[in-house]
């Protein structure tokens, strides 16, 4: 009798030991899973639908319940509703909700490549859902534009992976001023410059480097002081000289606006340092030229009058 419960109390005590082995082992298998999970997604910074860095065009709502990131959702009210983010990085992921009112059609073009297109329709309602995800791009910045066709589709958040952030989007170039502010994001940026040699127009690009991401705005450049255009047909120009002198010349309209070009371009410095008047030659001399250097000009006075009522 000893013996028969001597080898029962054994396989019990083996039946125990395996069952506790077995448990152990599912538990830390299941640990080991767990962790792994955790580790895919740590490689990613979440950021809410409410980031002032994501652009929302055209009609959108927002609502707030504890069952979406950070207790909100964005929500497209319009047909062609979009929206924009740019990043610096090499992958991201678009969290949003699906059910079974969802799109399925939306479409989505990262550095103006062809479009793809991805589904947030599901015949169970899911949220926390990463609906499209892309990797393997090139580590730099890169421009990520949703859109759809219908409306009722959503943003949740944005995943971006840790090498990465995600960057302000420049809405438009822009000139606050005619000539010497250049406005972006409808601030005044002070690390850019315009420089122009004259007035006129002319075509600015910005190019977000490494990417297709362009902007193009027409500049218009004008004169705080323009050039004057003559009234009379003929003027008395008065040049007074730094030295006191005082040099006197009688021209035509055409010669005029001659020497107040010279004097205005000069003064931007693209024009030669002496402006030369012709004037009529007296005795055995062929030509008389007066040279008037532009830094020896104190001031000048024009008056005008017509030939043929006089002075």
């Amino acid at each position: 009798m000893k013996k028969k419960l001597s080898i029962l109390l054994a396989v019990l005590v083996v039946f125990i030991f395996g069952s506790v082995t077995t448990t152990f082992a599912k538990t830390k298998t299941s640990t080991k899973q767990n962790k792994k999970v955790a580790r895919v997604e740590a490689i990613y910074n979440r950021y809410d639908n409410t980031d002032s860095k994501i652009i929302y065009t055209g009609d959108w709502g927002s609502e707030s319940n504890w069952k979406w990131y950070n207790n909100s959702i964005q929500y497209a009210k319009s047909e062609n509703a979009s929206v924009s983010f740019g990043f610096y990085g090499t992958s991201f992921k678009v969290i949003s909700d699906c059910e079974n009112d969802r799109p399925n059609n939306i479409s989505i073009s990262i550095d103006n490549s062809p479009n793809s297109t991805f589904s947030e329709y599901s015949s169970s309602e899911n949220q926390n859902v990463s609906v499209y995800e892309k990797d393997g791009l090139t580590l730099g910045i890169h421009i990520v534009t949703i859109t759809c066709s219908d409306d009722n589709w959503t943003i949740d958040a944005v995943d971006i992976d840790t090498s990465g952030y995600l960057v302000k989007l420049a809405a438009g170039i822009s000139l606050n001023k005619t000539i010497d502010s250049l406005s972006l994001n409808g601030s005044n940026s002070t690390d850019t410059l315009v420089a122009s040699v004259g007035t006129g127009t002319a075509t600015i690009m910005a190019t977000i480097k490494g990417t297709k991401l362009s902007a193009t705005c027409v500049v218009t450049v004008t004169d705080d002081n323009p050039t004057p255009t003559p009234v009379g047909n003929r003027a008395t120009l008065i040049i007074n000289m730094v030295n006191g002198d005082r040099k006197e010349y009688d021209l035509s309209a055409s010669e005029l606006s001659a020497f107040l070009k010279w004097y205005d371009d000069r003064s931007k410095g693209t024009a030669i340092a002496y402006y030369t008047f012709t004037l009529p030659s007296t005795g055995p001399y062929l030509t008389k030229k007066d040279y008037i250097a532009f830094d020896k000009i104190d001031d000048y006075q024009v008056r005008e009058y017509n030939s043929t009522t006089g002075n």
